[in-house]
């Protein structure tokens, strides 16, 4: 296991995640949101993408943003209200 450390959500387009830390698995292959309610820590699997090397904010909306070594390309993390 080696967990890249990542960044807490605060954008407007992803509202499920707001509030939650997400964070990598690098050789797990995935990406991850833990949550804190009432008192209880939770993490849910957003979505698998192999070797994730970092995160990032884009400062226009509060997207997160990572780095995939895989692929070699900078993505964003938005998900849809349920």
């Amino acid at each position: 296991y080696s967990v890249t450390g990542g960044v807490f959500y605060f954008g407007n387009r992803s509202p499920s995640l707001n509030g939650a830390y997400l964070f990598a698995d690098y050789s797990s292959g995935w990406i991850k949101a833990l949550r804190e309610e009432g008192g209880r820590w939770s993490a849910e699997t957003l979505l698998k993408d192999d070797f994730v090397t970092g995160f990032g904010v884009d400062p226009a909306n509060g997207d997160v943003l990572f780095v995939s070594f895989s692929s070699g390309q900078v993505k964003r993390i938005l998900q849809k209200s349920p």
